[in-house]
């Protein structure tokens, strides 16, 4: 069976990709190993943020810095999985932010 020209564009390898990647994180997530201090280290960091909706689903759109492709400025991220309960990291389909302050916010997360 070929794929038609809409779905070769979707199912890339790249993409193959990141999902075995974001697979693997919400297991660690899942078995309470993730994400760890390094992998927030690492992280970029979004101020002012909050969640929207887009046609690829909901993603956090705010200020980034120390991002390795984007920025600094402002942004919006790959479809966002998990968001920690005390709103200090979110998880999306390429990586792990840590979360500065909330759009309309008056406490700021370290």
């Amino acid at each position: 069976m070929s794929l038609n020209p809409f779905h070769r564009r979707i199912a890339t390898p790249l993409l193959a990709g990141r999902l075995r990647v974001l697979a693997d994180r919400l297991e660690a997530v899942a078995a309470g190993l993730a994400p760890t201090q390094s992998d927030l280290d690492r992280a970029p960091r979004l101020d002012e943020w909050h969640l929207a909706q887009s046609p690829a689903g909901p993603v956090l759109v705010g200020l980034v810095t120390a991002h390795p492709h984007c920025g600094p400025g402002l942004i919006h991220t790959s479809p966002i999985w998990i968001i920690d309960p005390t709103e200090r990291w979110a998880l999306s389909l390429s990586r792990y932010y840590r979360l500065g302050k909330a759009a309309g916010s008056k406490e700021w997360v370290q």
